[in-house]
């Protein structure tokens, strides 16, 4: 636990994993959402940022379901998986 960078009067749990930083509830959202992060995956501040962000449900079990396209190199062969 740690406070927040911008609130430092508030204690919280969730620690940017790149730039080691707390955000409290009310300021989870990632420093560089559009950068590649190694920590990303695990991150509790991105992940946290995108459920604030989400959709209806119904809107996020849609495109879970749909089916994504990916090639395989270097043999270029496309296989069909599935979202999500």
């Amino acid at each position: 636990m740690g406070t927040c960078i911008n609130h430092p009067e508030r204690e919280t749990p969730y620690r940017c994993m790149k730039h080691q930083i707390y955000l409290c509830e009310a300021c989870l959202e990632c420093k560089d959402p559009k950068l590649y992060c190694k920590h990303r995956s695990a991150c509790p501040v991105w992940f946290m940022g995108k459920q604030k962000e989400g959709g209806n449900a119904e809107d996020q079990h849609e495109s879970a379901a749909a089916a994504r396209t990916a090639v395989l190199l270097p043999a270029g062969r496309m296989v069909s998986v599935p979202g999500g």
